[in-house]
Protein backbone atom coordinates (compact mmCIF):
# COMPACT_ATOMS: atom_id res chain seq x y z
CA UNK A 1 0.00 0.00 0.00
CA UNK A 2 1.48 3.28 -1.18
CA UNK A 3 0.86 6.54 0.98
CA UNK A 4 -1.97 9.12 -0.51
CA UNK A 5 -0.31 11.56 -2.89
CA UNK A 6 -0.66 15.63 -2.61
CA UNK A 7 -3.73 15.20 -5.09
CA UNK A 8 -5.24 13.85 -2.36
CA UNK A 9 -5.21 17.16 -0.22
CA UNK A 10 -7.71 18.78 -2.69
CA UNK A 11 -10.55 16.75 -0.66
CA UNK A 12 -10.19 18.80 2.47
CA UNK A 13 -9.12 22.16 1.25
CA UNK A 14 -12.16 21.80 -1.04
CA UNK A 15 -14.29 21.08 2.05
CA UNK A 16 -12.81 24.25 3.31
CA UNK A 17 -13.44 26.25 0.53
CA UNK A 18 -16.92 24.96 0.67
CA UNK A 19 -17.66 26.67 4.25
CA UNK A 20 -15.49 30.02 3.83
CA UNK A 21 -17.08 30.57 0.53
CA UNK A 22 -20.86 29.96 1.76
CA UNK A 23 -19.79 32.27 5.08
CA UNK A 24 -17.93 34.96 3.17
CA UNK A 25 -20.49 35.34 0.01
CA UNK A 26 -23.86 35.60 2.30
CA UNK A 27 -22.06 37.89 4.81
CA UNK A 28 -21.08 40.25 1.89
CA UNK A 29 -24.12 40.11 0.23
CA UNK A 30 -26.12 40.80 3.10
CA UNK A 31 -23.91 42.44 5.85
CA UNK A 32 -25.49 39.71 8.21
CA UNK A 33 -23.80 40.30 11.80
CA UNK A 34 -21.37 37.55 12.69
CA UNK A 35 -22.71 36.97 15.49
CA UNK A 36 -25.72 34.94 13.65
CA UNK A 37 -23.14 32.71 11.48
CA UNK A 38 -21.15 32.44 15.35
CA UNK A 39 -24.33 31.14 16.75
CA UNK A 40 -25.35 28.62 14.23
CA UNK A 41 -21.41 26.91 14.75
CA UNK A 42 -22.55 27.15 18.55
CA UNK A 43 -25.42 24.85 17.41
CA UNK A 44 -24.01 22.56 15.91
CA UNK A 45 -21.25 22.29 18.29
CA UNK A 46 -23.96 22.08 21.26
CA UNK A 47 -25.96 19.15 18.90
CA UNK A 48 -22.89 17.07 17.65
CA UNK A 49 -21.82 17.27 21.72
CA UNK A 50 -25.11 16.36 22.87
CA UNK A 51 -24.87 13.32 20.05
CA UNK A 52 -21.51 11.85 20.52
CA UNK A 53 -22.51 12.50 24.55
CA UNK A 54 -25.73 9.98 24.28
CA UNK A 55 -23.80 7.70 21.33
CA UNK A 56 -20.76 6.75 23.34
CA UNK A 57 -22.28 5.16 26.02
CA UNK A 58 -25.52 3.93 24.75
CA UNK A 59 -25.16 3.39 20.85
CA UNK A 60 -23.50 -0.39 21.00
CA UNK A 61 -25.93 -1.64 23.63
CA UNK A 62 -29.05 -0.26 21.85
CA UNK A 63 -27.94 -1.43 18.04
CA UNK A 64 -27.21 -4.96 20.19
CA UNK A 65 -30.50 -4.63 21.50
CA UNK A 66 -31.99 -4.27 18.14
CA UNK A 67 -29.64 -6.76 16.39
CA UNK A 68 -30.48 -10.01 18.99
CA UNK A 69 -34.30 -9.32 19.16
CA UNK A 70 -35.94 -7.65 16.06
CA UNK A 71 -34.20 -10.37 13.40
CA UNK A 72 -34.71 -8.53 9.99
CA UNK A 73 -36.03 -5.54 10.98
CA UNK A 74 -33.40 -4.73 13.18
CA UNK A 75 -31.54 -2.91 10.15
CA UNK A 76 -34.36 -0.46 8.95
CA UNK A 77 -35.23 0.07 13.14
CA UNK A 78 -31.18 0.85 13.59
CA UNK A 79 -31.13 3.55 10.50
CA UNK A 80 -33.94 4.98 11.62
CA UNK A 81 -33.13 5.27 15.24
CA UNK A 82 -29.55 6.76 13.81
CA UNK A 83 -31.46 9.34 12.54
CA UNK A 84 -33.49 10.07 15.26
CA UNK A 85 -30.24 11.33 17.42
CA UNK A 86 -29.66 13.91 14.67
CA UNK A 87 -33.16 14.99 14.70
CA UNK A 88 -33.68 15.00 18.41
CA UNK A 89 -29.80 16.62 19.23
CA UNK A 90 -29.08 18.91 16.03
CA UNK A 91 -32.67 19.92 15.88
CA UNK A 92 -32.74 20.53 19.18
CA UNK A 93 -30.05 22.42 20.33
CA UNK A 94 -30.95 25.26 17.07
CA UNK A 95 -34.47 25.44 18.96
CA UNK A 96 -33.06 26.08 22.06
CA UNK A 97 -30.74 28.47 21.02
CA UNK A 98 -32.91 30.21 18.74
CA UNK A 99 -35.89 29.98 21.09
CA UNK A 100 -34.24 31.32 24.52
CA UNK A 101 -31.96 34.40 22.60
CA UNK A 102 -32.41 37.22 20.72
CA UNK A 103 -31.90 34.79 17.63
CA UNK A 104 -36.25 34.22 17.21
CA UNK A 105 -35.95 37.83 15.90
CA UNK A 106 -33.65 37.55 13.13
CA UNK A 107 -34.45 38.61 9.69
CA UNK A 108 -34.79 36.18 6.69
CA UNK A 109 -30.74 36.75 6.09
CA UNK A 110 -30.02 36.51 9.78
CA UNK A 111 -31.80 33.06 9.29
CA UNK A 112 -30.32 32.18 6.46
CA UNK A 113 -26.34 33.56 7.97
CA UNK A 114 -27.11 31.20 11.13
CA UNK A 115 -28.36 28.02 8.95
CA UNK A 116 -24.72 28.75 6.99
CA UNK A 117 -22.85 29.33 9.98
CA UNK A 118 -24.57 25.62 11.10
CA UNK A 119 -23.20 23.86 8.00
CA UNK A 120 -20.10 25.81 7.75
CA UNK A 121 -18.49 24.66 10.71
CA UNK A 122 -18.79 21.15 10.15
CA UNK A 123 -17.63 21.28 6.58
CA UNK A 124 -14.40 23.50 8.15
CA UNK A 125 -13.56 20.70 10.71
CA UNK A 126 -14.15 17.64 8.48
CA UNK A 127 -11.79 19.82 5.61
CA UNK A 128 -9.27 20.45 8.80
CA UNK A 129 -9.25 16.81 9.82
CA UNK A 130 -8.82 15.54 6.16
CA UNK A 131 -5.80 17.76 5.34
CA UNK A 132 -4.27 16.92 8.55
CA UNK A 133 -4.59 13.21 8.24
CA UNK A 134 -3.11 13.43 4.62
CA UNK A 135 -0.25 15.69 5.72
CA UNK A 136 0.50 13.02 8.70
CA UNK A 137 0.04 10.33 6.37
CA UNK A 138 2.39 11.63 3.57
CA UNK A 139 5.39 12.80 6.38
CA UNK A 140 4.68 9.35 8.88
CA UNK A 141 4.13 6.54 6.27
CA UNK A 142 5.83 3.99 7.18
CA UNK A 143 5.28 4.71 11.30
CA UNK A 144 1.30 4.17 10.53
CA UNK A 145 -0.36 1.63 11.98
CA UNK A 146 -1.48 -1.28 9.28
CA UNK A 147 -5.07 -0.07 10.15
CA UNK A 148 -4.15 3.54 9.55
CA UNK A 149 -2.51 2.37 6.15
CA UNK A 150 -5.23 0.81 4.79
CA UNK A 151 -7.54 4.16 5.48
CA UNK A 152 -5.31 6.46 4.10
CA UNK A 153 -3.47 4.88 1.17
CA UNK A 154 -3.59 4.23 -2.29
CA UNK A 155 -4.17 6.31 -5.31
CA UNK A 156 -8.28 6.18 -6.05
CA UNK A 157 -9.43 7.96 -9.38
CA UNK A 158 -8.42 11.65 -8.45
CA UNK A 159 -11.77 12.39 -9.65
CA UNK A 160 -12.89 10.64 -6.43
CA UNK A 161 -11.18 13.88 -4.19
CA UNK A 162 -14.74 15.63 -5.76
CA UNK A 163 -16.85 13.26 -3.77
CA UNK A 164 -16.51 15.22 -0.02
CA UNK A 165 -16.49 18.26 -1.82
CA UNK A 166 -19.65 17.93 -3.15
CA UNK A 167 -20.87 15.81 0.01
CA UNK A 168 -20.24 19.24 2.02
CA UNK A 169 -21.80 21.64 -0.46
CA UNK A 170 -25.12 20.00 -0.32
CA UNK A 171 -24.98 18.83 3.67
CA UNK A 172 -24.49 22.76 3.48
CA UNK A 173 -27.65 23.47 2.25
CA UNK A 174 -29.63 21.14 4.16
CA UNK A 175 -28.25 22.49 7.39
CA UNK A 176 -29.40 25.71 6.76
CA UNK A 177 -32.90 24.25 5.14
CA UNK A 178 -33.44 22.65 8.63
CA UNK A 179 -32.47 25.72 10.46
CA UNK A 180 -34.93 27.96 8.23
CA UNK A 181 -37.78 25.84 9.57
CA UNK A 182 -37.20 25.61 12.86
CA UNK A 183 -36.71 29.69 13.06
CA UNK A 184 -39.99 29.81 11.25
CA UNK A 185 -41.29 27.44 13.61
CA UNK A 186 -40.39 29.81 16.80
CA UNK A 187 -41.10 33.28 15.16
CA UNK A 188 -44.90 32.06 14.05
CA UNK A 189 -45.18 29.87 16.94
CA UNK A 190 -46.34 27.04 15.07
CA UNK A 191 -45.56 23.32 15.84
CA UNK A 192 -45.25 22.17 12.14
CA UNK A 193 -42.28 23.57 10.76
CA UNK A 194 -40.27 22.38 14.11
CA UNK A 195 -41.91 18.83 13.02
CA UNK A 196 -41.15 19.58 9.79
CA UNK A 197 -37.23 19.96 10.22
CA UNK A 198 -36.90 17.57 12.67
CA UNK A 199 -38.24 14.64 10.31
CA UNK A 200 -36.30 16.24 7.76
CA UNK A 201 -32.62 15.93 9.75
CA UNK A 202 -33.87 12.41 10.47
CA UNK A 203 -34.45 11.52 7.01
CA UNK A 204 -31.16 12.35 6.16
CA UNK A 205 -29.33 10.81 8.57
CA UNK A 206 -31.42 7.75 8.66
CA UNK A 207 -30.33 7.31 4.90
CA UNK A 208 -26.58 8.01 5.36
CA UNK A 209 -26.78 5.56 8.49
CA UNK A 210 -28.74 2.89 5.37
CA UNK A 211 -26.13 3.77 3.13
CA UNK A 212 -23.10 3.14 5.50
CA UNK A 213 -24.69 -0.17 7.48
CA UNK A 214 -26.80 -1.81 4.55
CA UNK A 215 -25.24 -0.48 1.12
CA UNK A 216 -21.71 -0.94 1.55
CA UNK A 217 -20.81 2.76 0.82
CA UNK A 218 -17.23 3.19 1.95
CA UNK A 219 -16.01 -0.26 0.42
CA UNK A 220 -17.92 0.08 -2.98
CA UNK A 221 -17.26 3.22 -5.20
CA UNK A 222 -19.67 2.54 -7.93
CA UNK A 223 -22.86 2.56 -4.47
CA UNK A 224 -20.97 5.72 -3.35
CA UNK A 225 -21.71 7.66 -6.57
CA UNK A 226 -25.39 6.59 -6.77
CA UNK A 227 -25.65 7.40 -3.06
CA UNK A 228 -24.31 10.93 -3.48
CA UNK A 229 -26.22 11.51 -6.55
CA UNK A 230 -29.59 10.69 -4.67
CA UNK A 231 -28.73 12.48 -1.34
CA UNK A 232 -27.57 15.31 -3.64
CA UNK A 233 -31.03 15.28 -5.45
CA UNK A 234 -33.29 15.07 -2.08
CA UNK A 235 -31.48 17.68 -0.94
CA UNK A 236 -31.57 19.94 -3.97
CA UNK A 237 -35.46 18.82 -4.50
CA UNK A 238 -36.48 19.99 -0.72
CA UNK A 239 -35.03 23.78 -1.61
CA UNK A 240 -37.50 25.19 -3.83
CA UNK A 241 -39.89 23.14 -1.40
CA UNK A 242 -38.89 24.91 1.74
CA UNK A 243 -39.14 28.13 -0.24
CA UNK A 244 -43.12 27.53 -0.82
CA UNK A 245 -43.26 26.71 2.51
CA UNK A 246 -42.08 29.42 4.23
CA UNK A 247 -43.65 32.38 4.87
CA UNK A 248 -41.69 35.98 4.14
CA UNK A 249 -39.86 36.66 7.07
CA UNK A 250 -41.22 40.31 8.09
CA UNK A 251 -44.46 38.98 8.15
CA UNK A 252 -43.15 36.83 11.15
CA UNK A 253 -44.66 37.93 14.47
CA UNK A 254 -41.63 39.77 16.24
CA UNK A 255 -39.77 39.60 13.15
CA UNK A 256 -37.02 42.57 11.92
CA UNK A 257 -33.56 42.50 11.64
CA UNK A 258 -31.21 43.04 14.26
CA UNK A 259 -27.95 44.85 14.44
CA UNK A 260 -25.77 44.46 10.76
CA UNK A 261 -22.13 44.79 10.02
CA UNK A 262 -19.32 43.90 12.52
CA UNK A 263 -21.19 43.30 15.52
Amino acid sequence: MNPPGSFSLLSGLGMMAIALGAVLAWRTRTRSAWAFFGAGALAWTAGVALKVAWALPFNKPILAFFSRHLGHASGPVSWVYIGLLTGIFEVGATWAIVHFTRMRRASADEAMAFGLGFGAIEALLLGVVSVLAIVVAMLFWTKLPESARNVLGGHPPRWMVLIPVVERAYTVVAHAVSCLLVFQGVQQRRAGPLVASFVYKTLIDGFAAWGIMAWSVRSNTAHLVWFEVVMCTLVLLSVPLCRRMLTPFHRFVGARPLAHGGS
